[in-house]
């Protein structure tokens, strides 16, 4: 896992470079001795406020080169929670996990920058996955989680 800080102007006017959650990805992955491309899926902050959402894929598009894996917006059937959030999207990914599931993307109509965002419910082998946590007031965190195999 890993995070770091950068503020924002506002909650409604965030960078848009997403450099410093991109940041966060890639020590996380660093950290771990894994390469993005190795990454199987990542859930992302999804605020469904488009400046966030591009945010968001303008770090995903930084941190993973340009190949972002497919993208599970875990709140888009439950709304934030606000600080919250990322304890219900780890919950998302370990069952995705468990499951060896990708979750179908629930109330997405048009994905910000053409993200690759499961309609269905996918079954397929997972091994890493990413969770990453862009806050409005510019904290930023990911952490990665791999398959517990015994």
């Amino acid at each position: 896992s890993a995070a770091n800080g950068a503020a924002a102007a506002s909650v409604v006017d965030p960078d848009g470079s997403g450099e410093a959650p991109a940041m966060a990805v890639k020590k996380a992955l660093r950290d771990a001795g894994v390469g993005a491309e190795a990454v199987d899926f990542v859930i992302p902050s999804s605020y469904s406020i488009p400046a966030w959402d591009r945010a968001d894929a303008a770090a995903l598009d930084l941190a993973f080169g340009g190949k972002i894996p497919p993208v599970v917006p875990a709140r888009a059937g439950i709304g934030d929670c606000g600080a919250g959030s990322q304890a219900l999207d780890m919950v998302a990914a370990i069952l995705a996990l468990k499951h060896q599931t990708l979750p179908g993307g629930a109330l997405i109509e048009s994905p910000i920058a053409g993200l690759r965002i499961p309609t269905e419910t996918v079954q397929k082998p997972l091994n890493y996955g990413v969770v990453l946590m862009a806050a409005m007031g510019g904290q930023n965190s990911a952490i990665l989680l791999k398959t517990y195999k015994p």
